[in-house]
């Protein structure tokens, strides 16, 4: 009994059939293609060479018969092709391939995996935070934020308001249940000491710092500081200014209606920072916000 399948029963002479492989665009033969056809169910197969006009012939064995058979083109430079061969005595079976693209050394880049992310979320929870749904808002935001990030990422939540509170230790991205509940539980009361909150953001920030990470404090307000915080913009600039130099950067996104002075402060903050700006109006574009600031942080994968 044969060891392999046979289309039909034995051949009564060798069948021989032949043809040309040619370039897809150009037509042109291609030499030393080597063609290969097998026997399903088998670890049989035969094998040719094409020629200097690349013409291949190929004879089968005694025992294969005329019939389908699985075959399988190769060549340098050329994607291999797999497909079925209809195999009759005599037969011309033309196939192109194509060719691979050329790359240059200079086109090759090399990947660039991103940096982990170590996030400070510094969360404004004045009393002016419960007015227009803003809270919700700034929750569902940072929560959203918080499920695009890699386990590898860490988060930090600083609350501020008559005071400044380390309200999360860092957290791995993949406790995201733990961030969550954190972000949920917050509770809204006081005046706004943004100073404050932001000095103990950076100094979380700087204790959990990741060598040749992403640093980054995120601080989501609704800009109303009280009037001597109001005044000491410089000294948080300064500070914000020295973070940076240090590679901690810091995003900032508003919430409410705000004046366009306070805007432009808030703005200005985040470009001495090196991070981004924006104010958010809607649940829509809290997400997208949150998809653009994952992204700057490369935090897709």
């Amino acid at each position: 009994m044969l060891a392999f399948l046979l289309p039909s029963l034995v051949a009564a002479q060798a069948t021989t059939f032949g043809g040309k492989i040619l370039d897809m665009d150009t037509q042109e033969p291609i030499p030393n293609a080597t063609m290969t056809l097998l026997v399903r169910g088998s670890s049989e197969k035969i094998s040719a060479q094409t020629n200097e006009h690349g013409y291949y012939q190929i004879t089968l064995p005694e025992a294969w018969l005329e019939g389908e058979y699985p075959m399988m083109l190769e060549a340098e430079h050329y994607f291999q092709v797999n497909g079925i061969v209809l195999v009759n005595h005599g037969a011309e079976r033309n196939f192109h391939m194509k060719h691979k693209p050329e790359i240059r050394e200079e086109e090759i880049k090399p990947v660039r995996i991103p940096p982990t992310s170590n996030l400070v979320f510094l969360i404004d929870i004045s009393a002016s935070m419960n007015e227009e749904g803003k809270i919700d808002m700034l929750k569902m935001a940072l929560k959203h934020l918080a499920s695009l990030l890699r386990p590898t990422d860490k988060v930090s939540i600083v609350t501020y308001s008559s005071s400044a509170q380390l309200y999360l230790p860092p957290a791995g991205a993949n406790e995201l249940d733990k961030i969550n509940a954190a972000i949920d539980s917050l509770t809204c009361r006081g005046i706004t000491m943004g100073g404050l909150g932001l000095d103990m953001a950076f100094t979380v920030a700087k204790k959990s710092y990741i060598h040749e990470g992403n640093n980054k404090v995120i601080l989501v307000t609704d800009g109303r500081f009280t009037s001597t915080e109001s005044r000491q913009y410089k000294t948080m600039e300064k500070l914000i200014t020295k973070m940076y130099s240090r590679k901690i950067a810091l995003s900032v996104f508003s919430f409410g209606r705000l004046t366009q002075k306070t805007k432009d402060n808030l703005k200005n903050m985040s470009v001495l920072g090196g991070g981004t700006y924006a104010h958010i109006e809607s649940e829509e574009m809290a997400i997208e916000e949150m998809v653009d600031e994952a992204n700057n942080l490369g935090a897709f994968k």
